[in-house]
């Protein structure tokens, strides 16, 4: 079996750097040699695992958070239509949020996650494949994971990925930046149409379209969400007042907002949001990315979880 592994030392605030030398060895004595890539800089972790797949590697092991995990399966599914095969994804998670990783529940000690690829029969994950608009004009798509959202978590994963604040941990982190971002916010107006109604035009604060049902550190935003019903679940967020958005704030983590009046919940295959007036900020999976219009499908079955 031939295992790739795509590092990004900086994720978690330079932790996977500081651990990776011991993981290396934990990894290698389970596994045998690894083919090991170390990311330079955002972005580098697509075209590494889009490499690794033209090489026909098994399994390609993502080093890092959230966001290196949304790189490499993006780059692995680059040319997904014209192979026969993806290589197996397997999470070493270590990130400031790290919700992929807790939420499938996969092994954080190496040497456990190693003998979990080889003894464990793999897991088949739905992915997402997104289209949206870069500040030049000019359209980029990609495929990711976990969640995209529009709307305040775009502010809030910029701010949190600027932050100095890393001895704080990734729920603190998130919740910290959460608040100060409400406090200033105003809502903006979005369209959002699901395989093909119109389900919501108004002001919004934020919209999930989830493949998994946490991000930001545990908020448990969309709690029905699975990675592998075929489905995105949509999550839309009316503005209201500051308050009752900071109130609303501690029953994310649980996922009990469900019962909030401001919260609507939908599912579907095909996702459409555009913007009412000026134009709405993207994440995904953490890392910000572009602006509205978005359009994004669910890809079933697309990958085979290893760990």
């Amino acid at each position: 079996m031939r295992v790739a592994v795509i590092v990004n030392p900086a994720a978690g605030g330079g932790r996977m750097g500081r651990m990776w030398p011991a993981a290396e060895a934990a990894l290698t004595a389970a596994l045998g040699r690894l083919d090991v890539a170390v990311t330079q800089r955002p972005g580098d972790g697509r075209g590494l695992a889009a490499a690794f797949t033209r090489q026909d590697v098994d399994v390609i092991i993502a080093a890092g958070g959230d966001g290196t995990a949304s790189e490499v399966v993006d780059g692995m599914m680059k040319d997904a239509a014209s192979r026969p095969k993806l290589p197996d994804l397997a999470l070493l998670p270590v990130g400031t949020g790290s919700d992929l990783g807790r939420s499938l529940g996969v092994e954080r000690d190496p040497a456990l996650l190693a003998r979990s690829i080889k003894t464990r029969p793999p897991r088949h994950l739905d992915a997402a494949r997104v289209t949206y608009r870069l500040e030049d004009g000019s359209k980029q798509q990609r495929c990711f994971l976990n969640i995209a959202s529009l709307g305040i978590s775009a502010d809030i994963a910029r701010a949190v990925n600027a932050s100095s604040k890393r001895l704080l941990t990734g729920k603190a982190l998130f919740a910290w930046h959460t608040l100060r971002e409400l406090i200033g916010y105003g809502g903006v107006g979005m369209t959002v149409r699901i395989d093909g109604q119109t389900v919501f035009a108004g002001q919004s604060a934020l919209v999930a379209v989830a493949n998994n049902h946490s991000f930001a550190g545990g908020m448990m935003i969309a709690p029905d969400a699975r990675m592998d019903d075929g489905l995105l679940d949509i999550v839309i967020v009316r503005d209201a007042s500051r308050l009752a958005l900071i109130r609303a704030l501690r029953l994310v983590y649980d996922g009990s907002h469900r019962n909030l009046g401001l919260c609507s919940f939908h599912r579907g295959k095909h996702v459409e949001i555009a913007a009412m007036t000026r134009p709405v900020g993207l994440e995904i999976d953490g890392e910000t990315a572009g602006f509205t219009p978005v359009s994004i499908e669910v890809v079933p079955n697309a990958l085979r979880l290893r760990g």
